[in-house]
């Protein structure tokens, strides 16, 4: 999904605070973007702990709608793939 669908798909968008009094532009949005990537990038590979200094910078980037936005909407990507693989091993293990 790209960046612009995730925020078309956000319930919150058209609540969000704006920058100076206008809204994020295009380089400000480019920046929160990938300072969220690297944040979820390292949380995978090195786990929350780890992580405190690009979580500031993703902090800092984003208005903290489109942070809390964003960590939920992973939190909930995670555990809906977990729950289906859960469910997939289950079904695998009734079937033999």
């Amino acid at each position: 999904m790209t960046p612009e669908k995730d925020l078309e798909t956000c319930p919150a968008a058209s609540r969000l605070p704006r920058s100076r009094g206008s809204s994020y532009n295009r380089e400000e949005r480019d920046k929160c973007w990938k300072s969220k990537e690297r944040y979820f990038e390292c949380l995978d590979k090195k786990g929350d702990a780890n992580c405190g200094g690009e979580y500031e910078e993703f902090s800092k980037r984003c208005p903290e709608v489109w942070v809390n936005y964003f960590v939920s909407k992973r939190t909930y990507t995670i555990r809906m793939e977990e729950a289906k693989k859960r469910l997939e091993e289950e079904i695998s293990k009734s079937t033999n």
